[in-house]
C-alpha cells in the first residue's frame, strides 16, 4: 500500500503527481488521438516511474517497435533524435536505468500505426457550417444589398 500511494504522490523523478501526468496524456490523446509515456525502471524493479512525453514530438518507426522522439521534426537531424523501444520489450541506458514507451491510441479500422482524434469525423461538417456562417454575415453585414453593380458600355465586344 505505502508504495502505491509513493507512486500516486511523486510518478517520476520530476515530482509530478501520478495525476498530472494521467491528465497530459488524456490532453494529448484528445488532441492526437496518440499519447506517450515513458516507463523507466531498474534491473532490480527497484523503482518506477512514468513521464509524460509530447505526442507532437514523437513517431513511431517503421516497424512498430520503436518510438522516435525529437524536438523539432521541420528540422529533424537523425543525431538529435531519441528512440525508444515500445512497451513491453525495455532498454538498458547508460545510466543503468531500462526505458521503454507505452503508445496510447484512439483505435480506427485502418489505421493500426497511430489513432485518429475523434474530432476528425466532424472537420469536413465544421468547415461547411463556417462558411455558410461567413457568407450570411456578409449579407447581414451588406443589409441584403449587392456587393456592387457592373457596367458595360454598348461598345464593348
Amino acid at each position: 500500500m505505502q508504495v502505491s500511494k509513493k507512486l500516486a504522490s511523486s510518478a517520476n523523478g520530476s515530482g509530478e503527481s501520478l495525476r498530472s501526468v494521467i491528465a497530459r496524456l488524456a490532453l494529448d490523446e484528445a488532441m492526437f488521438g496518440n499519447a506517450f509515456m515513458e516507463v523507466v525502471t531498474d534491473v532490480n524493479g527497484s523503482f518506477l516511474s512514468f513521464y509524460h512525453v509530447d505526442a507532437s514530438k514523437c513517431r513511431l518507426a517503421r516497424d512498430n517497435e520503436r518510438v522516435v522522439m525529437h524536438h523539432d521534426w521541420s528540422a529533424f537531424r537523425i543525431s538529435e533524435a531519441v528512440s525508444l523501444p515500445l512497451y513491453p520489450n525495455f532498454e538498458e541506458h547508460e545510466d543503468g536505468t531500462l526505458r521503454a514507451v507505452v503508445h496510447y491510441k484512439d483505435y480506427e479500422p485502418m489505421f493500426s500505426h497511430y489513432g485518429v482524434a475523434p474530432y476528425i469525423a466532424g472537420l469536413d461538417a465544421a468547415a461547411i457550417l463556417y462558411k455558410t456562417d461567413r457568407w450570411n454575415v456578409a449579407r447581414i453585414d451588406n443589409s441584403f444589398q449587392m456587393s456592387g453593380v457592373m457596367m458595360l458600355d454598348g461598345a464593348v465586344g
